[in-house]
């Protein structure tokens, strides 16, 4: 009986660290506090070409010629983006990318050999977390020689780590098509304040304006009402009113009292009849009394 082949012996996995960088987030105490980028070597690998640098995921490595590489392969590994804009990244060979999502932006990492260094290597990446406070992130490859060891912390202790005075990382150019990103991308949401309180201030004054105009023109119209109904004219007999003698007053027996004679009598500015009545006509009093005949003409 042949011997039982034995199994093939896979590779040891490397569960070593790959130190990417520190970066200075503030200073606590007058002292720097640095943070240092990691990430495990079994979850992928750092190259650079050029002024450019990558961090790719294992995953990307190909067989090229029966060994394994993880050299960028455009289009089909890791890909060394050249420039970004707004949610794009751009590559070698006219090939772009968009960085989707909700929080989906392009995102720039520009690393120094060490601190004060001129050259250095710029990582364009896309990212869907929205974790980066900043769009564009500095690095040193080496801690600077006075660093004090005890600041250096880990990426998950920087972030609960407070600082008393935060230090934005100095900006650097990365090439683009078009632009770089907008300053409206770098400013925190907060940003906002002093403008929210000023257009408040200028509602509540032009409020107040509005009601004291309103009321002013109000006691402006009472007044003239008032003014109006006081010099009001009073009705004359001989005007153009519907009865020209003025309302009668009611007698004991509820009729009212026929106006008494003119001989002037007018209407209109013109005498009735010459201002004679006919002979005809006579004058009666109600209430029972007898009647007492007119004059006649003359």
């Amino acid at each position: 009986m042949p011997a039982p082949t034995a199994p093939a012996v896979l590779p040891r996995q490397d569960t070593g660290i790959v130190v990417v960088g520190y970066q200075d987030i503030g200073t606590e105490s007058d002292q720097p506090i640095w943070a240092v980028s990691t990430f495990p070597r079994s979850e992928g690998y750092l190259f650079t070409t050029g002024s450019l640098w990558q961090k790719c995921k294992a995953s990307s490595a190909f067989e090229v010629d029966g060994s394994s590489t993880t050299s960028p392969l455009p289009r089909t590994g890791c890909e060394a983006w050249t420039s970004c804009f707004h949610t794009t990244v751009y590559g070698t060979g006219g090939l772009t990318s968009t960085c989707d999502g909700e929080y989906g932006s392009c995102y720039s990492d520009i690393m120094f050999t060490t601190s004060g260094a001129s050259d250095a290597y710029t990582r364009i990446y896309c990212d869907w977390t929205g974790s980066h406070p900043l769009l564009s992130t500095t690095l040193y490859k080496e801690l600077p020689a006075n660093a004090n060891p005890t600041s250096v912390v880990s990426q998950s202790e920087a972030s609960a780590t407070p600082a008393s005075n935060s230090n934005p990382s100095p900006s650097a150019s990365t090439p683009s098509p078009t632009a770089s990103p907008s300053n409206e991308e770098n400013q925190s949401p907060g940003g906002g304040g002093a403008g929210n309180t000023a257009i408040i201030a200028g509602s509540v004054v032009g409020g107040l304006a509005v009601i004291a105009f309103a009321g002013v023109a109000i006691l402006y119209i009472l007044k003239r009402s008032k003014r109006h109904a006081a010099g009001a004219p009073i009705p004359s007999s001989d005007g153009d009113s519907a009865d020209p003698h003025g309302t009668p007053e009611m007698t004991r027996d509820g009729y009212p009292e026929a106006p008494a004679y003119s001989p002037m009598a007018t209407k209109y500015g013109h005498a009735i009849n010459g201002g004679e009545l006919d002979g005809q006509h006579g004058t009666a009093e109600l209430g029972g009394v007898p009647l007492h005949e007119a004059e006649g003409r003359r």
